[in-house]
This record gives C-alpha cells, structure tokens and sequence, in this order.
C-alpha cells in the first residue's frame, strides 16, 4: 500500500540498527531534520529465510 499525502509531503524512513547504534542514529536524525517524530520500537526477532538463521546480521 502506498500513502498519498493530501496536504504536504511525508517521509517515512525506517532504520534497522544494532542497539548500540541507537543513540547516534537519533542523534544524527535530530541534526538534520526539523520536525516530525522519531518512533523507537523493541527489538523484533529477525529470521533469515534461507538459513532460518534467528537474528544474525
């Protein structure tokens, strides 16, 4: 599904970083944005689908 935005332009960036990179990732956000907002979500198990792997990089 796509947003279409009715009234301004909306961007959603969506980052998945080691948790020890967090803090300079919304660092970095804050230096070069203006507004909006900055969600931070628990950590989610990732599974590779061909290894079956759980959480490797």
């Amino acid at each position: 599904m796509i947003f279409t935005p009715q009234f301004t332009e909306k961007y959603v960036v969506e980052l998945f970083i080691d948790e020890s990179k967090k803090d300079d990732a919304i660092e970095i956000i804050h230096q070069n944005s203006s507004r909006g907002k900055i969600m931070v979500t628990p950590k989610v198990d990732m599974i590779d689908i061909e290894s079956k792997e759980v959480n490797s990089d």
